[in-house]
């Protein structure tokens, strides 16, 4: 795993580098806040730790930034006397805090609980699929050659996260089609919404998966800014 470390204190950087090293982390560590920023992208850590400066706010907009998505673990450092900053981080998304002096235990310690949620994650996961496959299976029965290759094309689609476009005459089962395309996605366990119309409803749902019936029906202005919405980052 990746480790990006912020903390402005030269000597406890240092320790924080050495302890996750000591894990056989790969480790980039910086002075500031705006260093780390630069580094999300291009480094994509598995885990970030932040020490808590003066300035909260940014502290607050980094932690959300770094854990916005749910794919990385964050953790704050903070002294032993403030631990009300690290209960604080904590509701901001925060996994867990490390305090100074850093301790290698603890470092292993968090680690090994991260490796055990991680896993129970993915455990979890393949549960999930398994069960939307057996539903796939139930719902979407048939033995032709052509029946054979939407369900593999189902399959392959699920796993790009892209907008899909779904075509066949009535009755072709198309809402049974989308609603096991999201669950064999990666986003499978967020809401299936089925829009009527309204962009309430499409927002609603931005975090899963939006089905649109009939949507060469609605006015080209109406589908370009649904296009525009789902495209949208964040």
């Amino acid at each position: 795993m990746k480790t990006l470390i912020i903390d402005p204190v030269a000597r406890s950087r240092d320790e924080l580098r050495r302890a996750f090293q000591a894990s056989g982390e790969q480790v980039r560590s910086f002075e500031s806040v705006s260093e780390g920023r630069r580094h999300l992208s291009d480094f994509r850590p598995d885990v970030v730790v932040l020490a808590l400066g003066p300035d909260r706010e940014d502290d607050w907009s980094f932690l959300a930034d770094a854990g916005g998505d749910g794919t990385r673990a964050c953790y704050v450092l903070v002294d032993q006397e403030r631990l009300d900053d690290a209960v604080e981080a904590m509701t901001r998304g925060a996994a867990d805090w490390l305090w100074r002096p850093v301790s290698e235990a603890r470092v292993r310690l968090l680690l090994s609980r991260l490796c055990e949620r991680r896993e129970r994650e993915r455990l979890a996961e393949q549960m999930r699929l398994r069960l939307a496959r057996a539903e796939m299976a139930a719902c979407l029965m048939g033995n032709s050659e052509g029946w054979k290759e939407a369900l593999a094309a189902i399959e392959r689609e699920a796993s790009c996260g892209g907008s899909v476009l779904i075509t066949g005459e009535a009755g072709t089962e198309k809402l049974d089609a989308a609603r096991t395309l999201h669950l064999l996605s990666p986003r499978g366990a967020e809401p299936f919404v089925v829009a009527s119309g309204a962009m309430p409803a499409v927002e609603n749902g931005r975090r899963g998966t939006v089905i649109v019936p009939r949507i060469e029906s609605w006015p080209l202005e109406a589908q370009d800014a649904l296009v525009s919405q789902v495209e949208a980052p964040g």
